[in-house]
């Protein structure tokens, strides 16, 4: 008999346990949370406005989820399967928006609990800023300082400045940047002596652009250019500063003015003035003399710090012989003259020249070589 009850006793203990176990398993199971489906994202971004319709793309990293969106305000919903939308739109490809509207986007899958709404404002604006006002432009040498007024329109997002050589940039893709930011003023360099258009767009923050205002600039006219050289030639002719046939031997020491002026459609002319100081030898008849000279230069060919320029220069000469005698003459000058840029302000010149001398007894003329240096101020 208390082999049995010990044995019943045992039973008891066991199914007590049993009991215990299973029922703890079970509340474990009933109380486990469901897995939520990860929020969903909306592209693009929309932070700024749009100034054009707009592709949408909705995604969320649970796999095989249902998308639902709208747009008129109404929350989305999932049905009872989680196989489509209760309210909304069930979201199978790409869409477009472009008209202001608020979009909302809930994520479902079967037995998953469903994603935090999200919603995303589309905001369109097609309408551009005013252009600045008061765009002028300042040059000093190859500095060019740019200032104006920007527009007050509330969504005012900044400037684009580009600048181009022949014509204005059209809009505000057409040419070289200059400056893009919201401040008032900015500054360039000119890179060579062409006339450079400079046109600045004010645009919003959907980057509609206004219309452009417009200012041109160059290199300023009358820029100073000091150059000093040696040259050697030969004339042949007659003159009246020895009376008789002669070879003539020069050295000159030069300084030129020069200002840079364009019409527009050729490229800029320099306009100098010309002072040489020239030491003739004509047999043994020494002689000093002066030549002032008015002319331009075109220049014919550039490429990086190589420039070559035509001249062509006509003035009046005069000095005196064996420092007794004086004479004056006439003088024309046609030339080319090449120069090597070594930096901003100083350049290395060579050159070859023809000077044809006016005298009242008898034209000669003289073929020169020019080698030295110029620096401008």
């Amino acid at each position: 008999m208390k082999q049995k009850l010990r044995s019943l006793s045992r039973l008891g203990i066991f199914l007590m346990a049993t009991t215990a176990c299973s029922f703890l398993w079970g509340a474990d199971k009933a109380s486990a949370p469901e897995k939520i489906v990860a929020t969903p994202t909306i592209s693009p971004d929309t932070s700024r406005p749009f100034n054009k319709p707009q592709s949408v793309t909705l995604s969320t990293t649970t796999s095989d989820s249902t998308l639902c969106y709208s747009t008129d305000d109404k929350d989305p919903a999932c049905n009872a399967e989680k196989s489509g939308c209760a309210s909304g739109t069930l979201y199978a490809a790409p869409f477009t928006l472009d008209d202001n509207s608020t979009l909302k986007v809930l994520a479902c899958k079967k037995a998953m609990q469903d994603s935090l709404l999200v919603s995303a404002p589309f905001v369109f604006d097609t309408t551009a800023p005013k252009d600045v006002a008061e765009f002028k432009i300042q040059t000093s040498q190859n500095k060019v300082a740019l200032q104006w007024i920007n527009p007050t329109d509330a969504d005012f997002a900044g400037v684009k400045i580009l600048r181009k050589t022949e014509s204005s940039p059209a809009d505000a893709s057409d040419g070289t940047l200059v400056f893009e930011g919201e401040a008032a003023h900015a500054a360039d360099t000119l890179p060579d002596e062409k006339v450079y258009y400079y046109k600045v767009f004010a645009f919003d923050k959907a980057s509609n652009y206004s219309p452009g205002a417009e200012a041109h600039a160059q290199k300023n006219v009358g820029s100073l250019s000091l150059t000093a050289g040696l040259s050697g030639g030969l004339a042949y002719g007659q003159s009246k500063l020895a009376g008789q046939d002669l070879k003539l031997f020069s050295l000159h020491l030069g300084a030129a003015y020069g200002g840079l002026f364009s019409n527009g459609i050729l490229k800029p002319v320099e306009v100098t003035a010309l002072v040489d100081l020239q030491r003739f030898a004509a047999k043994d008849v020494p002689a000093w003399g002066a030549v002032m000279q008015v002319g331009v230069a075109y220049p014919v060919w550039k490429y990086e710090q190589h420039l070559v320029k035509a001249l062509v220069t006509g003035g009046y000469a005069f000095g005196q012989v064996d420092g007794m005698s004086t004479f004056g003459v006439g003088i024309f000058e046609v030339g080319a003259r090449y120069a090597f840029l070594w930096s901003e302000s100083l350049s290395f010149v060579a050159g070859l020249r023809q000077q044809f001398y006016l005298d009242p007894v008898g034209v000669f003329f003289a073929t020169q070589g020019i080698a030295g240096a110029a620096y401008r101020l």
